[in-house]
């Protein structure tokens, strides 16, 4: 008999847009590290719009699946504030500059490093604190 855990969690994230021209989100996708495993997953084929010189607040949705062991190491770290996991992902969107065009990009990005459940710089959050 194997025992798996396996919860869905929302992350709230702000989404800093400096230009001077609206960014939208199409399509994305990360996975989680745990000490080099995959422990999570997140998707979205939601279109989200960032307007020029904007914070937009959203809450992901991400799909964990450690194992036994691994979901009792990363409620140790959460525990001493230490809990570090690793995001790697691709976001598909269309940057709109007005009258002239929309140019589509793809930004992919690895090993983003997070720590969960410590205090973080919430300067760019929108949401209550």
């Amino acid at each position: 008999m194997t025992l798996k855990l396996r919860g869905d969690f929302a992350l709230h994230v702000s989404v800093y847009n400096p230009n001077r021209f609206d960014i939208q989100l199409d399509q994305g996708h990360a996975t989680f590290l745990y000490q080099g495993s995959e422990v999570g997953v997140w998707h979205s084929d939601e279109s989200i719009n960032t307007p020029a010189g904007t914070v937009t607040d959203l809450d992901a949705v991400i799909s964990f699946s450690p194992s036994i062991a691994q979901a009792t190491a990363m409620k140790s770290d959460l525990s001493a504030g230490q809990l570090k996991l690793d995001v790697s992902g691709t976001l598909l969107g269309v940057a709109r500059f007005p009258i002239f065009y929309n140019y589509p990009f793809e930004f992919s990005f690895a090993k983003h490093r997070m720590l969960i459940g410590a205090d973080s710089d919430r300067s760019l959050c929108v949401c209550p604190a």
